[in-house]
């Protein structure tokens, strides 16, 4: 793998996205990125979305620079 370039003004988010499955919905909290009004949801190497579980998140109690 080669990182080509450290992109800028995005945002990292966690967003529940919605899919349909066949006949019915499924969601799950999603990381993200976000840039401008549109999101992208982040996938593996192998084409899934990183799934995020709220039991495990845990957030910085201060800003990270």
């Amino acid at each position: 793998m080669k990182i080509l370039e450290i992109l800028k003004g995005v945002n990292l988010v966690i967003a529940d996205i919605e899919v349909d499955l066949g006949n019915q919905k499924h969601n799950n909290p999603t990381l993200c990125v976000k840039k401008g009004d549109k999101i992208i949801p982040l996938s593996t190497p192998d084409g899934r979305p990183i799934p995020v579980s709220y039991t495990h998140l845990t957030l910085p109690t201060k800003r990270i620079v």
